[in-house]
């Protein structure tokens, strides 16, 4: 590097990467002969972002950077006063569990270029209800602003779905400097607290082990493609939370973790962005019903079709609507790994059979599925495209009825062939 670092988010992420490639020992050298080069370092600036960036590596970054800010190895003085400050900065999440990650310093660190309010006063927009649109037609006149920005979300609405939540705060990760929530209602400001949506959004932490209430809900949890092992685990918490309130012996708890866990990994399968997706779910057994929603900003599912190396299946994605349609069927992925094309089919007749609710949004487009218990007998599983103001992302959003039965034995029986093993592997 022939210069100190700076330059904007990008440049930083790209410098970034190149201290990285070089371990910790060189990696820290060099940056400390390219901050020695320009005294006194800035302590507010992209030095601190880089220093900081670099400590959430790996233990092995931090205690080299440790060394240096201790006098251990030489490093001036001014340089050392700047590492002690990035340091505390990524172990000083007061949150249990919490520290900040490479993305959240970056984030921490953007200017904002805008101001805007975002006041829902109708908790229905955050819901699978048809006010859902006005939600996304509010966050895209929002992302019209110059971007990044500094966004104010108001609750005046007396309670809140986790379908929204989600969805705003895969919006705030893409396009927020700064964002504070301010709750009307003390239900909905300790509902923020408790799922860890304030401690995401606002304060800009991840959530190493996300707190899990068992009877009620699955925090919100951000995957990242980066860390492929969430989606095993927040599959595994989700399917805990059915646990809590229908009766799921293990030979079904497999199966239901294995199909929410593919729906999870489609952030790093399909959605081909650095930005990471978020996951919520939430029971509510006055009302017998249990949510849950992922969304992530990727490039979509018609894009992620059309980007297929299956020229058939290129060929079949002509609109955003029948690439949706493709994304729910049996068997059709724009990817080849095993069990590919299995997870969006399974919840979606699982939501059939059980006479629930499936949403799937994707650019300009939103398919319903659902199941009606007055008029299954008559006319069966319906489903209805409704057109929306563009999402640069992916949404799934289900609600399942915990009051009717949820057939995992049935649906799982469509996906082998006569010919073939059991989907599962069983004799």
């Amino acid at each position: 590097m022939t210069s100190p670092p700076g330059g904007s988010e990008s440049e930083v992420r790209r410098q970034v990467a190149e201290y990285a490639e070089l371990g910790p020992r060189r990696g820290v050298a060099r940056l400390v002969r390219d901050l020695g080069s320009n005294r006194p370092p800035d302590a507010s600036g992209h030095p601190s972002i880089i220093l900081a960036a670099l400590a959430t590596i790996s233990d092995a970054w931090a205690t080299e950077l440790r060394k240096r800010s201790c006098g251990t190895h030489k490093c001036p003085k001014c340089l050392q006063r700047l590492i002690e400050r990035a340091l505390a900065e990524v172990r000083g999440a007061n949150t249990p569990g919490a520290k900040l990650s490479q993305r959240n310093i970056y984030r921490r660190a953007r200017q904002p270029k805008s101001e805007g309010q975002l006041v829902i006063a109708n908790a229905d927009e955050l819901g699978l209800f048809e006010e859902h649109s006005d939600f996304i037609r509010r966050l895209h006149e929002l992302s019209q602003q110059r971007l990044p920005m500094e966004l104010e979300v108001r609750f005046t609405c007396e309670h809140v779905y986790v379908h929204g939540l989600a969805l705003l705060a895969a919006w705030c990760e893409r396009n927020a400097a700064r964002v504070s929530l301010v709750a009307e209602h003390d239900r909905v400001a300790q509902y923020l607290e408790a799922t860890g949506f304030r401690d995401v959004v606002e304060k800009c932490q991840t959530i190493r082990e996300p707190r899990y209430d068992g009877e009620h809900h699955v925090a919100l949890t951000c995957v990242e493609r980066s860390a492929r092992d969430a989606a095993d685990a927040v599959a595994k918490r989700i399917v805990e939370l059915f646990a809590g309130h229908i009766d799921l012996d293990q030979e079904a708890r497999d199966p239901l973790k294995i199909s929410f866990a593919e729906l999870v990994e489609n952030v790093y399968r399909h959605a081909e962005s650095n930005s990471p997706a978020y996951v919520m779910a939430q029971a509510y057994p006055a009302t017998q019903k249990l949510h849950v929603a992922i969304v992530d900003t990727g490039i979509g599912v018609y894009n992620s079709f059309r980007n297929s190396e299956d020229a058939a299946i290129r060929a079949r994605a002509r609109t955003e609507l029948q690439a949706i349609r493709m994304a729910v069927e049996k068997r059709v992925t724009s990817k080849t790994e095993l069990h590919s094309g299995y997870g969006l089919f399974v919840v979606r007749r699982l939501v059939e059979e059980n006479c629930g609710t499936m949403l799937v949004m994707s650019g300009r487009t939103t398919l319903k599925f659902w199941g009606h218990r007055d008029w299954r007998e008559r006319i069966g599983p319906q489903d209805r495209a409704e057109p929306n103001r563009a999402w640069k992302g992916t949404e799934v959003s289900l609600m399942f009825q915990l009051d009717r039965p949820l057939p995992l034995l049935q649906v799982y029986g469509e996906l082998s062939r006569p010919e073939e093993e059991d989907f599962f592997g069983r004799p």
